[in-house]
C-alpha cells in the first residue's frame, strides 16, 4: 500500500468487503497488516497492538465484523 494510504471506509460491497483508502499513487509501498475481529469474539492480545478502523456488517445485517490495523 503506498505509504501514509489513509483508510476512509469499511463496507460490503456486492456481498464482498471493501476498504476505500485515499492513495498518493506515486508514493513508495509499504507492508500493513489488518486483521477482521466478530462482534463478541475475543481479542488475541498476541498479536500486538490493534488500531481500530471500522464496523461493517454482512449476510444482511446478522454479522457484525470490526476492521483492526496490526500496529
Amino acid at each position: 500500500m503506498p505509504v501514509q494510504a489513509e483508510i476512509l471506509k469499511v463496507a460490503t460491497q456486492k456481498g464482498f468487503p471493501c476498504m476505500w483508502v485515499m492513495v498518493d499513487p506515486d508514493a513508495h509501498k509499504e507492508a500493513r497488516s489488518f486483521t477482521t475481529i466478530g462482534t463478541g469474539h475475543g481479542i488475541n492480545t498476541s498479536v500486538g497492538e490493534l488500531k481500530y478502523l471500522d464496523t461493517y456488517q454482512t449476510d444482511d445485517g446478522y454479522l457484525v465484523w470490526h476492521l483492526f490495523e496490526r500496529i
